[in-house]
């Protein structure tokens, strides 16, 4: 682990070491990691009204992520429970200052700060990996789970690391490989033992990507390990029935989307208001399965709760990520750290992005902070990262890292 968050002022380093904390707590503990996002969020606010700490790095994705968080409180004074919906600001909203505090703090080193997260995230969903497996292989519950909120949050979880497992740059050394196809190995060991058949097919195209791009024989230790899973344990092998007859097994998400087009018409522009789903859901009594309290689906949560206020800047945010990433792609060398600290962070917030979870309570934390990661990441690479005062930011930086990724 390189020595980033030890690297610096007293007040650098708290903030450093704080967000690395976030990072390794978040799928263990809620209350642990509010309580950190928390004190996170307050001593960088703070740090910003010290002299040495006053200037802002902002990057071409700090807008949007501004306009998306406005259009999502703005629809708290439009909600249809008002009530409801203002508790969204001690827990949901908080949580998005998440993007802006990470941004700040690994501006000056983003890609050392990328390695020291990426660090943190792998070993933490290594362990939850193997705790959610242990409980299901114990008889203890059904499926492997995690100690904050159930499958479907282990399962988003792992997937936003295994991008990380596979492609960021590592020590080449065979102890630093052997760990590293393990913790990959134990990762996706996880997943499948979630028994969620959307997350299955997360891991299946990133495996593939892997595979096509550097990992080859990844794609037959996969196959064969797949096949093992499914003789070994009969629930594995009923859910990769039900996923063939997909159709058949929509869980309620077919009513949803009937629901939802209902509704689609009747608040465009600032939505129904955050959590509010159970008052205004149509079809309830058509529901295959009872406690259902959310759309299930990221983009139709945020329509639904905000409009097109919430929905278009982000869209615009994603749309923005993606050509940042793909311009500082074709800018950097393959062989650079840089150029694969990219793809991997890239990869792990689309997977997120197309299969879900960036409102999540748990997975849109690490999610907020890789995003805040890679903005400084392209604006490095870019040079166009900028301070509050005038002048861009990133020649310097950019500088650096070519020299220091053409000696290596």
């Amino acid at each position: 682990m390189r020595t980033w968050a030890l690297t610096s002022s007293p007040l650098q380093r708290t903030m450093r070491l704080g967000l690395l904390a976030v990072c390794g707590t978040a799928i263990f503990s809620t209350a642990l990691v509010q309580m950190m996002v928390v004190l996170l969020t307050t001593i960088v606010v703070i740090s910003k009204f010290t002299k040495s700490q006053r200037r802002l790095h902002w990057t071409s994705l700090h807008v949007p992520f501004a306009l998306f968080v406005a259009g999502r409180v703005l629809s708290i004074a439009f909600s249809q429970d008002f009530s409801r919906s203002a508790t969204a600001l001690f827990i949901e909203y908080f949580y998005y200052l998440l993007f802006f505090a990470a941004a700040e703090i690994v501006a000056d080193e983003p890609l050392d700060a990328a390695s020291d997260i990426t660090h943190v995230l792998v070993w933490s969903g290594t362990v939850a990996a193997a705790l959610g497996s242990a409980l299901m292989l114990l008889s203890v519950a059904p499926r492997a789970l995690s100690t904050t909120a159930g499958t479907y949050t282990l399962g988003g979880f792992l997937c936003l690391v295994l991008p990380l497992a596979l492609f960021f740059p590592h020590p080449l050394t065979r102890k630093s490989r052997l760990i590293r196809w393990t913790q990959v190995l134990i990762i996706c060991m996880g997943i499948v033992l979630t028994l969620d058949r959307l997350h299955w097919v997360a891991m299946a195209a990133i495996i593939v990507v892997a595979g096509v791009m550097s990992h080859r024989r990844l794609l037959v230790v996969a196959l064969a390990v797949s096949v093992l899973l499914v003789m070994l344990f009969p629930s594995v092998h009923l859910r990769l029935q039900h996923l063939y007859h997909l159709g058949s097994f929509m869980t309620g998400r077919d009513v949803l989307w009937k629901g939802a087009a209902m509704l689609l018409d009747k608040h465009p522009l600032v939505g129904f208001g955050p959590r509010t789903f159970q008052e205004i859901f149509p079809l309830f009594s058509e529901m295959p399965i009872r406690g259902v309290g959310s759309w299930h689906n990221d983009y139709l949560q945020v329509y639904m709760e905000s409009g097109l206020l919430g929905l278009v800047p982000l869209l615009w945010l994603l749309a923005s990520s993606i050509k940042q990433g793909w311009r500082a792609f074709r800018r950097t060398d393959p062989h650079w750290d840089t150029h694969r600290a990219i793809v991997a962070v890239g990869i792990s917030l689309g997977v997120i992005a197309m299969a879900g979870g960036m409102l999540d309570t748990i997975i849109g934390i690490p999610f907020r902070i890789l995003l805040g990661v890679f903005a400084q990441l392209t604006a490095t690479i870019l040079g166009t990262g900028k301070k509050s005062s005038s002048g861009n930011r990133g020649d310097t930086e950019t500088a650096k890292a070519i020299v220091r990724e053409t000696q290596a």
